[in-house]
């Protein structure tokens, strides 16, 4: 039987284990950072926001990211039946203080949510141009990345650093690439770069039953995300080529005064922090990369650059590597 090993385990790496183990092939997992470990910068699944948040399609080149994302939501819709995934239903309420016609007249997916609408004027905040609504999906992520890992029977986790992905051929026969950075020839993807973001999980007064999250004028993001225990996330900062994880007080109090002005019927005027999550989104320019390559090794299939949208686009993504893969052992 052809192994496959695939580097990386966060929620893309550990999402295609799920899937073709469920397919039938023996799966090793390479990976520096586990599902189980203390809270890291660069292991970004950890702690990330963790909602579906789709965006109208922009240009042609995204229909295929929007197909991730559409066939994640499906799958999530499922989870949501499946005791212990973290996975609840919520409404996805957003707020833009700046005209955009792809939310006046959108495309894709965002446009077919179930229960999508736009939000009448009279019932906007003041500072509100445009406001919509739907049907979404949220989780939390240390309770869902152990959900996938206690579900891929017989597969090895094994702690590695790899100084080149080639090194993964030592354990088997096609390497599977979700580093999330794009490690390759002892060198990264030279399209890669780090989204620095920084939220406060936080005790809230009230636990809301929405993700409401406001794109603001100056191009900041303000947002809430609840969690399955009633805590809530309170986001959050995106600093693009931005390498630093140290705490950044700054960044702390716009982040209350966002509560303060936007939210404070959930976080009340003095917002109960438990956590800072402060770390590294993995991006690409130009977007993620998910397609198979043939080396001198072997197949290459590589599936890393998601930035923060690794949860929503997950399983979409996991049904393209499955799709790779069969093309490539087909022509064993």
């Amino acid at each position: 039987m052809t192994r496959i090993v695939i580097v990386g385990a966060g929620v893309i790496g550990l999402t295609v284990a799920f899937k073709l183990c469920h397919l039938g092939y023996e799966i090793i997992i390479l990976s520096r950072d586990l599902p189980a470990d203390e809270l890291r910068p660069r292991y970004t699944s950890q702690w990330a926001g963790a909602h579906v948040r789709p965006a109208p399609v922009d240009a042609d080149k995204e229909e295929e990211f929007q197909t991730f994302i559409e066939k994640s939501y499906k799958e999530f819709q499922r989870l949501t039946m499946v005791p212990g995934s973290s996975v609840i239903k919520v409404e996805g309420v957003e707020y833009l203080e700046f005209d955009d016609p792809k939310y006046r007249n959108p495309k894709g997916f965002y446009s077919r949510l179930p229960n999508f609408r736009h939000i009448s004027k009279s019932d906007l905040p003041p500072s509100v141009v445009i406001g919509t609504a739907y049907d979404t999906y949220c989780l939390t992520p240390g309770v869902y990345l152990n959900y996938l890992v206690d579900r891929i029977p017989g597969t090895r986790l094994i702690r590695s650093t790899l100084k080149s992905i080639f090194d993964a051929y030592h354990y088997g026969d096609i390497v599977i690439n979700c580093t999330g950075n794009g490690l390759l020839d002892g060198r990264l993807d030279e399209k890669w770069f780090p989204i620095r973001g920084h939220t406060l999980l936080l005790n809230p007064q009230k636990t809301p039953m929405q993700t409401i999250t406001y794109q603001l004028k100056d191009g900041r993001w303000a947002f809430i995300i609840p969690r399955q225990n009633g805590t809530m996330i309170l986001g959050g900062t995106k600093s693009p080529y931005n390498y630093s994880t140290e705490m950044d007080d700054k960044e702390t109090e716009w982040l209350l005064e966002t509560a303060r002005k936007y939210f404070i019927e959930y976080t009340g005027p003095e917002p109960e922090i438990i956590r800072h999550n402060i770390g590294l989104r993995l991006a690409r320019e130009g977007g993620p990369r998910v397609e198979a390559e043939v080396t001198p090794k072997g197949t290459l299939i590589h599936c890393y650059g998601f930035a923060g949208s690794g949860f929503e686009m997950s399983w979409g993504a996991a049904d393209k590597v499955a799709d790779l893969l069969k093309s490539a052992t087909s022509k064993l």
